[in-house]
């Protein structure tokens, strides 16, 4: 457990992360992790705020860019190894090791293209302990892919600027190709594609073998009358 820095508060900060981290790390006594997505919005706040509260052994920051202020910082945390890529590249290179648990914070709704729940799947073999905070849906008893409401619905329910070109893209130009990789634009992670229910998360999660252990719900998301904040931790069942 490092003293070398303090965690200043991001914006917006979320006590039930704080609140699921606390759980994992003191209940499930957990002594590495890995955070995926972890730097953007809020630069690897969750990650210190675990490296400076409880003694780990080794601890991953996984996101597709990683700034100068986070290297900075990173360097006082010999436990910590940063990883600069995307979530299911890193699994295909072996730069995470397996840990304890995984922070998934508010990245579960972005995910296509492998989908969240390919992208949970993925992980299984690498943790026993998944920490997830995601904004929950709560307009219909199933997870539904928001872009597919269509554009009026989509805004209604979505906390997003109606004026902001390229969310307007979304709709405008959906099959438009990003970059060499082919990515479609109605794939890009940036955009929030899905509306995940409670009932679809936990009985995924069953499925692959985790039982929720903890749940806090923190409310409506700012922002929007469609979700709550909802923080999880699922642990794996016992052999």
């Amino acid at each position: 457990m490092s003293q070398a820095s303090t965690c200043s508060k991001p914006v917006p900060f979320i006590q039930g992360k704080v609140d699921c981290i606390h759980e994992a790390f003191s209940a499930c006594q957990c002594r590495s992790f890995a955070d995926l997505g972890g730097v953007w919005g809020v630069n690897g706040y969750y990650t210190f705020y675990t490296l400076d509260h409880f003694p780990i052994d080794q601890a991953y920051l996984v996101d597709i860019h990683i700034y100068d202020e986070v290297k900075n910082r990173a360097k006082q945390y010999p436990e910590l190894t940063l990883v600069e890529t995307s979530f299911h590249q890193h699994i295909l290179s072996g730069e995470v090791r397996p840990v304890d648990c995984l922070f998934l914070f508010d990245v579960l709704l972005h995910q296509v293209s492998p989908d969240w729940r390919e992208i949970l799947r993925l992980y299984v073999p690498f943790t026993s302990h998944f920490l997830i905070y995601n904004p929950q849906y709560r307009i219909t008893p199933h997870t539904v892919r928001l872009p597919e409401l269509g554009k009026k619905k989509y805004f209604r329910q979505v906390p997003v600027a109606q004026n902001k070109h390229d969310i307007n893209l979304l709709f405008d130009q959906p099959d438009e190709k990003l970059d060499k990789t082919g990515l479609l634009r109605k794939n890009f992670g940036v955009y929030w594609q899905w509306g995940i229910t409670d009932g679809d998360l936990i009985s995924h999660m069953q499925e692959l073998g985790f039982y929720l252990q903890w749940t806090k719900d923190c409310g409506k998301f700012p922002g929007t009358r469609a979700f709550n904040g909802v923080a999880f931790l699922f642990s794996q069942h016992a052999h």
